[in-house]
């Protein structure tokens, strides 16, 4: 599991995370694993849970402010605490908005994961599909 979690203020951080990934990915497929990768961080993965969103997150701190915070959701939310619980019950909505979220980049022919750039995604929604499976 990768956040990929840039610093909008370091120079090249954008270019070298992309890199990071590619490497990354290409070393689990090697030993028969898959990425399981959130943009910009796990964060997002709870959001959709809640909302299907296109809107460009800057970092985790712009998703726990501005989304997950608020009453409807997750309020007080604490990056450690187990939410099991709230959210079990809503993930066939997140598995929905994840795959929905992904048509939305390759409708726009700007589907590439593995680059910064593609951001909000995450693929947790295949992982999550494997684990419920019957």
């Amino acid at each position: 599991m990768s956040d990929v979690d840039v610093d909008p203020n370091t120079s090249g951080s954008r270019e070298a995370k992309t890199k990071e990934l590619r490497e990354y990915d290409k070393a689990l497929k090697k030993e028969g694993f898959r990425l399981a990768l959130s943009n910009p961080c796990f964060e997002l993965w709870y959001l959709l849970h809640f909302t299907y969103t296109t809107a460009h997150f800057q970092d985790y701190e712009a998703i726990k402010t501005q989304q997950l915070d608020k009453a409807n959701r997750l309020p007080g939310y604490e990056k450690t605490k187990n939410y099991w619980s709230v959210l079990d019950d809503k993930a066939n909505t997140a598995i929905a908005n994840a795959k929905e979220l992904k048509k939305h980049h390759e409708d726009l022919r700007q589907f590439n994961p593995l680059d910064v750039s593609c951001n909000p995604y995450t693929n947790v929604w295949e992982l999550v599909e494997e684990l419920i499976k019957p």
